[in-house]
């Protein structure tokens, strides 16, 4: 998803759709700014311009560079709840979110069912489990738009992964022969015959 930061993909999706960037095991947010200033990326104020020339509002144009500034992912880390989030005493060279004192490494460290508590999971799975980094990938349903569902397989394992895009129930396709797989992971604590809000379930046989 390029230089995208959002609290809906911060998910089992992780390691094979797009890349890491500091904070999504945190669940960090994009910034939302408000005004072009706010924005540090020279390519972003160039297109700010251009678009305001092209006849956009200052809505319009603000909302198209939220979705495509590469400053979504620049923002500091956001290490607790005290002043610039813990990153810095001086000032930072850019902008945090807002939601910085709910959202930090602090908060989440004797949670367990935080955000960063999910990702150390994943990643003792993934040294666990080798067909996680070294299986042979399927993707599933492309023409689901509201749906990413892939299987990873290397012979001995198979897995299956259903993440709901959507901030709304969805339907639960399950292949021929899941019915019954086992529920590795995931990130509701129980089991359900659809896939709810930006559910994201790993299925195992």
């Amino acid at each position: 998803m390029g230089n995208y930061r959002d609290p809906s993909t911060t998910s089992l999706c992780h390691g094979c759709c797009r890349h890491h960037y500091q904070g999504e095991e945190l669940g960090m947010t994009n910034p939302h700014f408000t005004k072009i200033e706010q924005y540090r990326d020279i390519e972003s104020r160039n297109y700010y311009r251009i678009l305001r020339e092209q006849g956009k509002t200052e809505a319009e144009t603000l909302d198209i560079i939220a979705q495509r500034s590469r400053d979504d992912s620049r923002t500091p880390m956001q290490w607790d709840a005290s002043e610039n989030a813990g990153f810095t005493t001086g000032t930072p060279w850019i902008g945090i979110a807002d939601n910085y004192k709910a959202i930090n490494a602090a908060a989440q460290m004797d949670a367990p069912d935080s955000i960063r508590s999910f990702y150390k999971t994943l990643v003792a799975l993934r040294k666990k489990m080798p067909v996680i980094s070294a299986g042979k990938i399927e993707f599933l349903y492309p023409d689901n738009a509201d749906l990413l569902a892939y299987r990873r397989y290397d012979g001995e394992t198979e897995l299956l992964v259903l993440c709901n895009l959507r901030e709304r129930e969805i339907a639960k396709p399950l292949p021929v022969g899941w019915t019954d797989a086992e529920k590795l992971l995931g990130n509701y604590p129980d089991t359900a015959d659809t896939l709810r809000p930006y559910e994201c379930v790993v299925l195992k046989k």
